[in-house]
């Protein structure tokens, strides 16, 4: 399996996906609880982090569907990124055509400028 992302990383968290998964599952020290507890106090991206997390019911398939949901995330951003390419891809020869009628009409400007002035 691909690694997973910290998704608490961005948010300058030292806590990761495993521990709060831990705190969860009661599977921490009193230390390392009162610590996750502090942190949780201290931000609250965090404490809506937790409390999601404690509204799944069924706690030992957490990392099961945190897999399946970062899977799927996955699959939609490739998803986003073949249609922008294939959204580029289209728009070259319009932006060529135009750019060709432009020339075209400029020399067509010049050469009506320059015969008649003859």
């Amino acid at each position: 399996m691909t690694q997973k992302k910290n998704i608490l990383k961005s948010q300058n968290s030292t806590l990761t996906n495993d521990e709060l998964l831990h705190y969860l599952q009661k599977q921490l020290t009193s230390e390392q609880e009162n610590e996750i507890e502090k942190q949780l106090l201290d931000s609250s991206f965090l404490s809506d982090a937790m409390e999601g997390l404690e509204e799944v019911k069924d706690k030992n398939n957490i990392s099961i569907d945190l897999d399946q949901l970062h899977q799927s995330l996955k699959n939609q951003i490739q998803e986003q990124k073949k249609k922008k390419e294939k959204r580029k891809i289209k728009e070259i020869p319009f932006i060529i055509l135009i750019t060709v009628t432009v020339l075209l009409l400029c020399l067509l400007a010049f050469l009506v400028v320059y015969y008649t002035n003859r």
